[in-house]
């Protein structure tokens, strides 16, 4: 029988960015900076006692032997379960994880903003909308992105009369109802108006005093 391997038992709960001894610590799915956390700590016994078959589901599609599978049942190597944030599971044996993992990083991920805009025609030109959403996003955040239209339902037929009614619903609520940034523009402009007009009504006044 092998001798005891030295390993480290993440409690459960534990989550950042572990670091894995070969080979897992070259399996794309797992990210090397992605937050995992552990969700439970099996027993490989208890695995093979359930018929789930680990030496196929864990040790074989990472590339490890029979006999390194072997050397872990007989020490009885704990199974760590990692769940990634995506909620992608993974198996890994314990005496195959570095370290408990480093949480002195800063936690990132990518998100996206989407806006319900229901029904269009087919032919509704977004330009102008995805150019003022752009500007927007770069004021508010200092981030250069592109706004992109993502169908989110089959194509449907509406009748002439449907779609010229609803060609003249949104042609009168864009110019009726005006966003923030258009009325905050407008009374910038108004205020520079403003300023300009006073400005030279005090330099007639001055003239004549």
């Amino acid at each position: 029988m092998s001798l005891p391997n030295t390993y480290v038992i993440p409690p459960i709960g534990t989550k950042g960015v572990f670091s894995f001894k070969a080979p897992f610590d070259t399996v794309d799915k797992i990210g090397a900076t992605e937050e995992l956390t552990v969700t439970a700590v099996r027993s490989l016994i208890e695995l093979v006692n359930s018929d789930e078959k680990p030496y196929d589901t864990i040790y074989t599609p990472i590339g490890l032997t029979i006999t390194e599978y072997k050397e872990d049942l007989d020490t009885n190597v704990p199974i760590i379960v990692l769940i990634k944030t995506n909620g992608d599971h993974f198996y890994v044996p314990a005496d195959r994880i570095k370290s408990l993992p480093d949480i002195s990083g800063y936690r990132y991920r990518k998100v996206m903003i989407g806006m319900n805009l229901g029904s269009l025609p087919m032919d509704y030109d977004l330009t102008l909308l995805k150019a003022n959403l752009e500007s927007s996003v770069k004021e508010s955040t200092g981030i250069v992105t592109v706004a992109t239209a993502i169908p989110m339902s089959a194509i449907t037929y509406v009748t002439a009369a449907e779609h010229n009614k609803l060609k003249a619903l949104l042609e009168n609520k864009s110019s009726v109802d005006l966003s923030y940034k258009t009325l905050y523009e407008q009374q910038l402009s108004l205020n520079t108006t403003l300023k300009t007009t006073i400005t030279s009504l005090e330099n007639e006044l001055k003239k004549h005093v």
